[in-house]
């Protein structure tokens, strides 16, 4: 998480989402791949699998991970967001 405060950002080749999004240096291979399906917009699991490719047994914790880290949110849906701050 420091790394991502600090600014250092990275790309994850082959990623779900079009256009490879940033993700923080740092994360997990499977937090990243997941973190690259959620996008700035509430975004549903579904959608997150079907972007990033990951199975929902390894989706749901990722995420939830994520959330704790401060990476995305949850909307009152329960869809996710990418949190453009921490």
């Amino acid at each position: 998480m420091d790394a991502y405060a600090q600014g250092a950002v990275g790309t994850i080749a082959g990623a779900g989402s079009p256009g490879d999004s940033l993700v923080p240096a740092g994360l997990p291979e499977t937090e990243a791949t997941v973190l690259s399906g959620v996008g700035f917009e509430p975004t549903q699991v579904d959608v997150v699998a079907g972007r990033s490719g990951i199975e929902m047994r390894q989706l749901l914790p990722a995420l939830t991970l994520l959330e704790l880290k401060g990476y995305v949110a949850r909307d009152p849906d329960g869809a996710f967001v990418r949190r453009t701050s921490l």
